[in-house]
C-alpha cells in the first residue's frame, strides 16, 4: 500500500480546502515533493488518480502542475502510467467547432511558449472563420464571432499549465486593477519597456519567470480595440 509522505497529506489537505490564498504554498509543496524520492513521485500520481476516480478533478493549475512535474520526471514507471492515463492531459473538452487542441495542449505542458503563441492565434483565426489565410490577426469585428466555450478553453490551458500566470482573463484581471489604463497595462504585462513597445519576438519573454500576464501576446501595436472586446467577451461571464 502507498505511504503517503506528510508533505503529500499537507497537499492534499490544501487541495480539499480549496483555499484561492495557498496557491503559493502548495505549487512549492510540490516541488518539495517531486524532489524526496519515488514514492512520492507515486504519491502525486495518486492524487490525480483519485481525484479523477472520485469526480474532483477540476482541472487548475495545481492538478496542471503535478502533471508537468510527473511528466517531465526521470522516473519513467511514474511518467509511463501518467501519459498512459492521462495521455492528454487533466483537460477534457470537445470543440463544436471541430478544432483540435491537442498539438497546443501539449507545447503548454511542455512550456513551449513561443510555438503555443502562435498556434494561439492560428487557433483563433480559424474560430473566427478568417477568409483570408494569410492574415494572422483579428479585428476587432472577429473577437464576436469567437465561440465563447473555445475561448474558455484556451484560456483555461494557458492557466493551468503556467502556475496560474498566464490567459486573457489573468490578462483581464489586470487590465481592470489597472483602471483600463492601456499604457499600465502594457507596463504591468511587460509589454513595454522604457516607453517603447516592446518588439517581436526577441523582447518577449518565452519563460514561466515572465510577468503575470505576460502570454499569450496580442498584437497592440494595431491599437486596443480588439483586446478591448476580447475582454469585454461573454466567455467571462460565465
Amino acid at each position: 500500500m502507498l505511504k503517503l509522505s506528510p508533505k503529500l497529506l499537507y497537499l492534499i489537505k490544501y487541495i480539499k480546502s480549496r483555499e484561492s490564498n495557498s496557491i503559493n504554498k502548495q505549487l512549492q509543496l510540490i516541488d518539495e515533493i517531486a524532489q524526496e524520492n519515488s514514492s512520492s513521485l507515486e504519491g502525486l500520481l495518486y492524487i490525480l488518480q483519485i481525484s479523477y476516480k472520485s469526480n474532483t478533478l477540476k482541472p487548475n493549475c495545481i492538478y496542471g502542475y503535478i502533471y508537468q512535474t510527473l511528466y517531465k520526471s526521470e522516473y519513467i514507471y511514474v511518467a509511463n502510467i501518467l501519459k498512459r492515463q492521462f495521455p492528454l492531459g487533466i483537460v477534457k473538452f470537445n470543440s463544436s467547432y471541430d478544432i483540435n487542441y491537442d498539438k497546443l495542449h501539449l507545447l503548454l505542458i511542455e512550456q513551449k511558449f513561443q510555438e503555443a503563441d502562435k498556434l494561439t492565434q492560428n487557433k483563433l483565426c480559424k474560430l473566427a472563420n478568417i477568409p483570408n489565410q494569410n492574415r494572422t490577426w483579428l479585428y476587432f469585428t472577429d473577437i464576436k464571432k469567437l465561440p465563447g466555450q473555445d475561448l474558455q478553453h484556451i484560456d483555461q490551458l494557458w492557466n493551468i499549465y503556467s502556475k496560474g500566470k498566464f490567459g486573457f482573463s489573468i490578462q483581464k484581471k489586470i487590465w481592470l486593477q489597472s483602471n483600463k489604463d492601456w499604457n499600465q497595462l502594457w507596463i504591468n504585462l511587460g509589454w513595454q519597456i522604457n516607453n517603447k513597445l516592446c518588439r517581436y519576438p526577441s523582447e518577449f519573454i518565452w519563460e514561466i519567470n515572465a510577468p503575470n500576464g505576460h502570454l499569450p501576446l496580442f498584437n497592440q501595436l494595431r491599437g486596443v480595440r480588439s483586446l478591448e472586446y476580447l475582454f469585454d467577451h461573454p466567455a467571462w461571464l460565465s
